[in-house]
């Protein structure tokens, strides 16, 4: 690093903070992280006393190019972290839609082998089969208000319990009634127009902060990034003399060291807070954003599930849609351990833990034993809803100021390829 290197300032410690200060050093930048927490992660991150267990059960699928080059980036080998395999959301009596294991297949054709051989009526296979390649034929391009059950009007209920309700739910983390057919559509074209595996499903087998965070900040702080975690920020303000930037923390008022670039890495309220009075139009969007909550109900059952992941769909909006085998996934410290994952939470703590659990009960052999509670986390505002035409503030506040997060304007919805790729602004 030279001793003209451009000093630049990242605030928030969570995925795209990560990706950005990297990118920044790698730059040749003298980087400042700064993060509100003990712990890095921001939304997807593990929990703090609670060893094995996150805040959320995240998956990603072979298409999040960003975050799997970015792991490589800080280290990390992929493969050793991430059980990958073909996409399967069938449920626990193997009903629903599973892409064939066929490697070195283009997703495409194997989508439509997976249609082909699921259990669904000739009649609606063929009827699906048909919407895709229109979809294709169209550049998976539709009108800006449409919905996905826009997208799907005339397919048959088993398809859309069995293969959209479960694709777009854990995607966009909205039902299809209400998630934006755009940005479906652009998820599924990456999935599965791409190469071989972009369609596959790559679920953690360590805690969320093995899987990037801890790593990310270890790979900074080997070049030289000063890494200030427990400050938080009270206050951004530009030196119109020097045209640099100041910081206020709450733990050392102004911050002794200026920047010629200042990256906010934070939620969008707080983002918005922060530059209310330098670009207030920006604020106004990024406040405007409206978000949703995924809960994560953890259980102890004897034995394991079926599969490290299975789809449960319920008519009940406390249920989970998914539940994952952690002792599957982390090895023996998380044997027995399962995890119910409601996407779109709208109840209470107790609602959801009631009905996960009941959930989860009705599915063990009647000769098992009951499901034991272990915790119930809720983040609340895990996503920004996804919506037809939903406004996205743009990554550039002002000169000098940018902003990453996954709820700037980009093609991904609220995921941790969207918070990666957002950093590539910097």
């Amino acid at each position: 690093m030279t001793a003209h290197a451009r000093h630049t300032a990242v605030i928030g410690a969570g995925w795209a903070g990560c990706a950005a200060a990297i990118r920044a050093i790698d730059q040749g930048d003298q980087v400042t992280l700064f993060e509100v927490s003990q712990q890095v992660g921001g939304r997807a991150r593990a929990l703090e006393g609670a060893p094995g267990f996150d805040n959320g059960q995240h998956i990603l699928i072979g298409a999040y190019t960003a975050t799997l080059q970015l792991m490589q980036r800080v280290g990390i080998d992929p493969s050793a972290l991430l059980v990958r395999a073909p996409l399967d959301l069938r449920d626990w009596l193997q009903r629903g839609f599973a892409m064939p294991a066929r490697s070195g297949t283009r997703p495409a054709r194997a989508a439509a082998w997976g249609i082909w051989q699921s259990p669904w009526r000739s009649s609606s296979r063929l009827r699906t089969l048909w919407r895709m390649a229109q979809w294709q034929w169209r550049g998976f391009q539709c009108e800006p208000h449409q919905t996905v059950t826009d997208l799907c009007q005339g397919l048959p209920t088993e398809v859309m319990q069995g293969l959209i309700d479960p694709l777009c739910i854990s995607a966009l983390n909205l039902p299809p009634s209400q998630a934006s057919g755009a940005v479906f559509l652009g998820v599924l074209r990456d999935a599965v127009m791409s190469a071989p595996g972009s369609s596959d499903s790559l679920i953690p087998r360590v805690d969320l902060g093995a899987l990037l965070p801890a790593p990310a900040i270890a790979y900074l702080r080997q070049r030289g990034a000063h890494i200030k975690l427990a400050h938080t920020v009270t206050a951004v303000q530009r030196n119109v003399v020097s045209n640099k930037w100041h910081i206020n923390t709450q733990q050392s008022n102004l911050y002794p060291d200026a920047f010629e670039r200042v990256v906010i890495a934070t939620p969008a309220p707080v983002a918005a807070r922060l530059v209310a009075g330098i670009a207030p139009e920006w604020a106004e969007t990024a406040a405007a954003l409206q978000h949703t909550a995924i809960a994560t109900v953890y259980a102890r059952i004897e034995g394991g599930l079926p599969r490290p992941m299975v789809a449960t769909p319920s008519d009940n909006p406390d249920a989970a849609q998914f539940f994952f085998d952690r002792g599957a996934l982390l090895g023996a410290s998380q044997a027995g351990v399962v995890a119910g994952v409601v996407s779109h939470a709208v109840g209470s703590r107790e609602s959801i833990t009631d009905a996960v659990m009941a959930q989860l009960n009705a599915h063990l052999l009647a000769t098992a034993p009951r499901a034991q509670w272990l915790q119930t986390v809720i983040e609340k505002r895990a996503c920004f809803a996804c919506t037809p035409n939903v406004k996205r503030p743009s990554p550039k506040i002002s000169e000098g100021l940018l902003a990453c997060g996954d709820y700037v304007q980009g093609p991904y919805p609220s995921t941790l390829e969207g918070a990666v790729r957002s950093a590539e602004v910097v």
